[in-house]
């Protein structure tokens, strides 16, 4: 009886996280569609204001720039920052279907 109760909890469990898994992993594929839908300004938008953020930890004489060494600073980080993010959106994806697969199949 108890043995029974404890498989049922554990199967419990299980479908609960395969659950969650799979609507982070929907949550995350349509984050990354809404963010592929943008047009090419608002994207390069994007990220110049992240490197912003940024720049004076990357490169300590940022706030000594006039306005033109800072557009540059920040137009030579794009593609790092861009190439990155892309990096990052679908390795998250890949270890989000991962686990969601990894549950869904009982796999240990």
């Amino acid at each position: 009886m108890i043995t029974i109760k404890i498989q049922w909890i554990k199967d419990h469990k299980r479908q609960i996280t395969s659950a969650l898994f799979w609507i982070l992993t929907v949550a995350w594929m349509i984050f990354i569609f809404c963010m592929s839908a943008k047009n090419a300004t608002s994207s390069s938008e994007m990220s110049g204001n992240m490197i912003k953020k940024v720049a004076p930890i990357i490169n300590r004489d940022y706030h000594n720039l006039d306005e033109v060494g800072k557009k540059d600073f920040i137009e030579s980080l794009q593609s790092i920052v861009r190439s990155f993010a892309h990096f990052f959106e679908f390795t998250l994806l890949g270890v989000l279907g991962f686990y969601s697969f990894r549950f869904t199949l009982n796999c240990r």
